[in-house]
């Protein structure tokens, strides 16, 4: 039996501003902090395969500060040997630094139609 971790819509970088504004609380780092405990189960060992269908950002407009923050947790997953993969959403679309989120070769974008073989 495979065990699988499906994660989506995490939009991490939520509430993140792009520009200084009023003193309000910030969600933002909740997002962070919930998708690190998602995670928390694949990191012990407790699955196979962590698969994230689309969303991991809040935009796809985003510094590379927030896409290194967002793939922290996916990398130790993948540290672990653990393949993840990633589906870009609509918030990925445009402008998302590819090459940061393919830094580790247990990490798979499935951007477009390709056949992938993986050792579970």
């Amino acid at each position: 039996m495979i065990r699988v971790l499906l994660l989506a819509d995490t939009h991490i970088g939520f509430d993140d501003p792009l520009r200084p504004r009023v003193e309000r609380r910030r969600r933002g780092p909740d997002f962070l902090r919930n998708f690190r405990i998602a995670l928390a189960g694949a990191r012990r060992g407790g699955v196979d395969l962590v698969v994230h269908g689309g969303d991991l950002l809040f935009r796809s407009k985003v510094p590379p500060s927030l896409v290194q923050m967002a793939m922290e947790p996916l990398m130790e997953v993948a540290e672990l040997g653990i393949p993840v993969i990633l589906v870009p959403g609509n918030h990925e679309r445009s402008r998302i630094p590819y090459p940061l989120l393919a830094a580790h070769p247990m990490i798979h974008i499935f951007d477009r139609p390709r056949p992938v073989l993986l050792e579970i």
